[in-house]
């Protein structure tokens, strides 16, 4: 079964990367399932105007699910840069999409960090990866549920397995991944960043509101 929490995922500072680094407040068309109206759009309006130019897609996911209860594939598109290069530490490559989707079976955040991002070039087992449905965090009540496979240290326990490839191209790049949780569910997707932020390099944007529609 799938680890249902009400903290967030484990490793704590990955969730403050996700959703402090950056100040992701992530909502783009967030964790539609590939039959869901507009999920084939490439820019998704600024929040709440009508009619108000569309802010420029950084970033398209696609995650399918195999075994549990969210089984399915899911697509995503981000409006604010959450793939990086150095910022979680020197040499690493990060991902972070948290719109913290309240609806427990919509997809509401996948969040990567491979610590060799040069090794990944080829394929590397080493990496931590949270695909989570539902609320990330929760005061009251249940939080969401989170799939996580975590083989960035072999000297402590890992959980689950799989191979993640970065295709880093400066300012783009893309992630290849194919995991299994320790629990046997699958997690394979992709992760196409249009932009890329770099240590040293860009300035993190601040937050912004949700997007209508």
């Amino acid at each position: 079964m799938a680890r249902i929490t009400v903290r967030g995922p484990s490793r704590g500072s990955s969730l403050a990367f996700a959703l402090g680094a950056f100040a992701l407040g992530s909502a783009a068309c967030g964790g539609a399932p590939d039959n869901a109206a507009g999920a084939g759009a490439d820019s998704a309006p600024a929040a709440g105007a009508a009619g108000a130019t569309p802010a420029r897609v950084t970033s398209q996911i696609e995650v399918e699910v195999t075994g549990g209860p969210h089984a399915g594939r899911y697509t995503a598109k981000d409006t604010v840069p959450g793939c990086s290069y150095g910022v979680l530490k020197a040499g690493a490559w990060g991902n972070a999409y948290a719109p913290d989707a309240q609806d427990p079976k919509q997809l509401s955040g996948v969040q990567l960090e491979v610590p060799n991002s040069k090794a990944a070039a080829s394929g590397t087992s080493a990496f931590w990866l949270d695909v989570s449905f539902g609320p990330i965090l929760s005061i009251a009540g249940p939080g969401g549920t989170h799939y996580d496979v975590d083989t960035r240290d072999p000297a402590r326990q890992t959980k689950g397995e799989g191979t993640v490839r970065v295709a880093d191209r400066g300012s783009s790049g893309t992630v290849t991944f194919e995991a299994k949780t320790k629990e046997g569910v699958g997690l394979k997707g992709t992760i196409n960043c249009h932009r890329v932020i770099r240590a040293g390099i860009d300035a993190p944007e601040g937050p912004r509101a949700p997007e209508s529609g």
